[in-house]
């Protein structure tokens, strides 16, 4: 007689279920607590406590002036698929964004700088360039010849020392490119990332002079092949943009997995000492990061018109650029915010009046027509001639700068035209004789 009897039955109920299964339970239901809230305590001597969240980056900045100085303005990358490419702002002291950073994995800190226009700043570049085309390039070799460069060219302007033992060395390279970030330590501060980027592209003329005397492809040369094909500095000028947002030490981009950390020929942090912290890493690789050290009469300054994307007009002449939000012409005003609608606006415009030349500097626009598409960080600009009525795209791309483009210029309607209205004003009212 066979009795049918379940196995459960037979054996009873086990104590516990399959040690896989209780694996992912537990899993599981540590996933689905609610996050762990950090509270930040404050005092009479600790940093500033506040941890507030903007959507726009304009109104970060607004409130962080109002706030002491030891807080700052930091973006991240959003998530959500559908938000490609836009940020949050964070304002908060960098103090209480390391801990949080260290409680995330490392492929979720997705984290940026905002360098505010108006902020002293330390002495900052970004260094990169693509693997395939230069598969001899020595990067190491030409880092070091950029600091010992910039360090000679530092003596000469500025009179005091720099070595490459004040140079903060970050690293993020791949198989596929090489991408560095130099934070220079101990030396004085610029007045803004303005003034900074001033200085550099007085290096980076240094170096393409020097590297005209040395084959194309030496160890130190600082050119290297673009993606287009073309010689390029591995220098990104194009990073001394207002409120510029650098990424930070050990964030990545995101969905890239590459973060930010210290390299191996960096000579700073082994100069601190064993008792040196990645804390304290983390506060020496912010660019604006100087409390206490932005005495106004020590902040450096190197602007020099010439060196600014923004007041060339492609002419040699000597002039004094009017810069202000509209220029004396508001009907070609009105035409140039047409061009750029519905997302652009005109950022200012920077007049010419020796040479009736205007330059609009844009916001929310960056179609540039030398690569077919948007610049991904870097902004464009439109030079309009009233003289001859035309206007042309420029842009601050390194790669574009260094080919030197400019569009096909394009004609301005007449009615946008000074001459236009001139032309509809009576004859006697331009001779002076009409009635008073």
């Amino acid at each position: 007689l066979r009795v049918g009897l379940k196995t459960l039955a037979f054996y009873g109920a086990s104590p516990k279920g399959s040690p896989i299964v209780e694996k992912v339970k537990r899993r599981v239901s540590k996933l689905q607590k609610p996050p762990c809230l950090v509270h930040f305590r404050g005092g009479l001597l600790g940093p500033t406590v506040v941890w507030k969240v903007f959507p726009v980056q304009s109104q970060a900045l607004s409130f962080v002036r109002k706030m002491p100085e030891d807080v700052r303005v930091f973006s991240f990358e959003l998530r959500d698929r559908d938000a490609s490419g836009k940020r949050g702002f964070l304002v908060t002291h960098p103090l209480h964004l390391w801990k949080v950073l260290q409680m995330r994995r490392p492929s979720d800190r997705c984290m940026y700088e905002v360098i505010a226009e108006d902020a002293p700043c330390k002495l900052y570049f970004d260094l990169e360039f693509e693997t395939e085309p230069n598969p001899s390039r020595d990067s190491a070799t030409m880092v070091k010849e950029l600091i010992r460069v910039v360090c000679r060219e530092w003596k000469a302007v500025f009179g005091s020392d720099c070595r490459p033992g004040d140079v903060l060395w970050l690293d993020s390279s791949t198989e596929k490119k090489f991408s560095s970030h130099l934070i220079f330590q101990r030396t004085r501060l610029f007045r803004n990332n303005r003034e900074a980027g001033a200085f550099v592209r007085l290096v980076c003329e240094k170096m393409k002079s020097g590297a005209c005397l040395k084959a194309p492809q030496s160890r130190e040369s600082p050119f290297v092949t673009s993606r287009h094909g073309g010689a390029a500095l591995f220098v990104d000028e194009g990073v001394y943009t207002r409120n510029r947002n650098f990424r930070l030490f050990q964030c990545t981009k995101l969905r890239k997995n590459t973060p930010l950390v210290v390299s191996e020929n960096d000579e700073y942090v082994r100069s601190l000492g064993a008792d040196c912290e990645e804390q304290d890493v983390f506060l020496d690789s912010l660019v604006t990061w100087c409390v206490g050290m932005d005495e106004p009469d020590r902040l450096l300054q190197f602007t020099r018109p010439q060196d600014d994307a923004r007041w060339d007009s492609g002419t040699n002449a000597p002039q004094i650029p009017l810069r202000n939000t509209s220029s004396p012409y508001p009907e070609l005003d009105d035409f140039v915010k047409g061009l750029v609608a519905p997302r652009g606006s005109i950022r200012h415009v920077t007049f010419f009046p020796d040479t009736d030349t205007l330059v609009y500097d844009l916001a929310g626009y960056r179609f540039c027509e030398n690569v077919g598409r948007e610049h991904r960080s870097n902004g464009v600009m439109f030079v309009a001639d009233v003289q001859t009525g035309t206007y042309y795209q420029k842009c601050y791309d390194p790669d574009c700068r260094a080919v030197s483009f400019r569009s096909t210029p394009r004609p301005i309607p007449e009615r946008c035209l000074p001459s236009y209205w001139l032309n509809m004003v009576p004859d006697e009212l331009l001779r002076g004789d009409a009635a008073s």
